[in-house]
């Protein structure tokens, strides 16, 4: 397949970087919010609070840097930006557990709040991220091309 000829049948165009980060910045305080709620209501005392609340932090910076790392302000094919969404969260996702395991070693968390409060602002995350970049690709008009026989 020629990827050039199945790039000019694409939109080219940047991606809403500030929405994204802000999307990224929200889902995490949810997050934030569910992480403190669930400790209050099933009485795990205060001592997991702060680590929990640091794992969330770290893994918004990991999302907002690996966003800011891919440069999505730069005009690309809708299919280029796909696959590298896809790579980006990879790389988010093996970041954010190598730096996880340097907090649980430092912090002496309890492994399952340390894999909850991991979890919590990764699927926050993609579902907010997921939902600004697909309503924002959806908003695209379609690229309209002819095509002649030869």
């Amino acid at each position: 397949m020629n990827t050039s000829t199945a790039t000019a049948h694409q939109p080219v165009t940047p991606l809403p970087t500030k929405k994204i980060v802000i999307g990224q910045v929200l889902a995490g305080a949810v997050a934030a919010g569910l992480w403190v709620l669930g400790l209050i209501i099933g009485g795990f005392g205060p001592d997991l609070i702060l680590p929990g609340l640091l794992e969330i932090a770290l893994v918004i910076c990991v999302a907002v840097a690996c966003t800011l790392a891919i440069t999505p302000w730069t005009p690309r094919a809708v299919g280029t930006w796909a696959m590298i969404l896809l790579g980006s969260s990879l790389v988010r996702l093996i970041l954010i557990t190598g730096l996880s395991l340097l907090l649980y070693s430092a912090a002496l968390m309890a492994p399952k709040a340390m894999v909850i409060s991991a979890f919590l602002p990764i699927a926050t995350i993609l579902v907010l991220e997921t939902v600004v970049i697909a309503r924002f690709l959806t908003s695209l008009s379609p690229v309209k091309t002819t095509t002649t026989n030869s």
